[in-house]
């Protein structure tokens, strides 16, 4: 758990607003009409301050470290990062930002595994650790691994691609975006949630690895429109090429 008291006041608690900002406009713009001005104003400003916030949550990190916290933080920043440059020209710097961004999930994907055999292992003396609890975590753990270990596999077709079609940047924008809006759940789960121990051990598993589960609901609930728009600006596109 997460306290104010070892950070400066004036930078935790905007920290902490700016979280709950992003929760409204990330509700706003996956309810809005996609690629209108309500979905881009709310989309813009749920990325600034989720951004902005995942910034101090690594900040953070450094005063005392939280691995989930940090973990929680590194996704949100790569899910918006993605999201955004999904949408953009693919040159220069950007270019060289989406590479980089993309050994985020292969490095997630390869902890993640490393994990999953690890918690098979049996724990160091004086520590109880029950069969049922190391297997959770070790299933859960692999889970995680072959989640980040697609994405990673996704971002490197995506980076192959030289003319990916609008429909697969608006898939792959609205996968890694719901990817980034997990992590306004995940994060105050674990800032505020019981602490990785005796007392928290069986609740971890949950409120750590439960808001991966609102991925698919997301990304199917804001499918239909983007690949709406999609279809519209193809058509739209091809049309104008027609009368060129």
């Amino acid at each position: 758990m997460l306290e104010s008291s070892p950070f400066n006041p004036l930078v935790y608690w905007p920290h902490v607003v700016l979280g709950i900002s992003s929760i409204a406009f990330a509700f706003i713009a996956i309810g809005s009409r996609k690629g209108g001005q309500r979905h881009r104003q709310a989309g813009r400003l749920f990325a600034i301050t989720m951004s902005i916030a995942a910034l101090t949550a690594v900040a953070f990190s450094f005063v005392r470290f939280a691995p989930p916290a940090l973990f929680s933080a590194v996704v949100a920043l790569y899910g918006i990062g993605m999201a955004v440059l999904t949408l953009r020209r693919r040159d220069g710097a950007l270019r060289r930002l989406e590479v980089s961004l993309s050994v985020v999930p292969a490095l997630i994907a390869l902890v993640a595994a490393i994990a999953a055999v690890m918690a098979l292992l049996p724990p160091p003396p004086g520590v109880e650790v029950s069969l049922f609890m190391r297997l959770t975590m070790s299933s859960l753990s692999l889970a995680v691994a072959i989640l980040f270990a697609a994405l990673a596999f996704g971002d490197f077709r995506f980076l192959r691609s030289a003319t990916p079609t609008r429909s697969r940047r608006y898939r792959r924008h609205a996968m890694r975006m719901a990817l980034a809006v997990t992590e306004i759940l995940r994060a105050p789960l674990i800032s505020f949630g019981p602490p990785l121990g005796a007392d928290g051990l069986l609740s971890f598993p949950v409120y750590f690895f439960g808001p991966f589960f609102l991925i698919p609901a997301i990304y199917f609930l804001a499918m239909p429109q983007w690949l709406k728009a999609a279809n519209g600006t193809e058509v739209a596109e091809g049309r104008e090429a027609s009368a060129a």
